[in-house]
This record gives C-alpha cells, sequence and structure tokens, in this order.
C-alpha cells in the first residue's frame, strides 16, 4: 500500500472548502475529480517516483476545470522547475480566486 504523503496542504484546503460551497452538481463532481487527483498525486510522491509526472498533469487539469467550471480547460500554468510549495500555492491561488478570495495564510 503506498504511502500517502500530505504535501499540498494549501491545495486541498482550498479545494476542501469549495466542496463545501459547491452549489451544483457538476461542482461538486468537478472538486472530487480533484480530491481523487490530489490523493493519487500524493501516493505518488509517497511511493512510485515514475507516476508522478503523469499524476501532477492529472491534478493540474482538475484544478483548472474547478477554476473554469468545465470539462474543456487545460491545466494550470505551473513552471515545470516549480518546487513542491511554489506548486501548492500556484494551485491554491488558482482554486480561493475562484471562489473569490485569498486567505491571509497565502499571503505569507
Amino acid at each position: 500500500m503506498p504511502t500517502t504523503m500530505n504535501t499540498l496542504r494549501k491545495t486541498r484546503a482550498a479545494a476542501e472548502q469549495a466542496l463545501r460551497e459547491a452549489k451544483t452538481d457538476g461542482a461538486h463532481l468537478r472538486l472530487l475529480d480533484l480530491l481523487h487527483a490530489l490523493k493519487a498525486y500524493e501516493e505518488a510522491v509517497g511511493g512510485d517516483p515514475a507516476e508522478i509526472g503523469p499524476r501532477l498533469e492529472r491534478l493540474r487539469t482538475a484544478t483548472a476545470r474547478v477554476v473554469a467550471g468545465a470539462r474543456g480547460s487545460g491545466p494550470v500554468s505551473v513552471p515545470v522547475a516549480a518546487t513542491v510549495r511554489e506548486l501548492d500555492e500556484s494551485l491554491a491561488r488558482a482554486l480561493w480566486a475562484s471562489l473569490g478570495r485569498e486567505p491571509e495564510l497565502l499571503a505569507g
């Protein structure tokens, strides 16, 4: 069983808040897909390094679908050489912006 690393805490917090506020079934399903993609990515980080790239791409695409509210969106832009912290902040910032706010925790 793969070890799950909770590496993207800000992204998870934003996704969970968005899920609590989801007003439509479509939004709810997109957020569940995002949370599944997030878990898959974190499991790859804690287990199979060969799976990190494909799972990261799925996570970026799932985040873009939530932000855009449509299935046809491209992935959220994150530099290829981004650190895990930069990745977490980029994805979380996109999610919070889609909710119309940015928590103070992201400001620092």
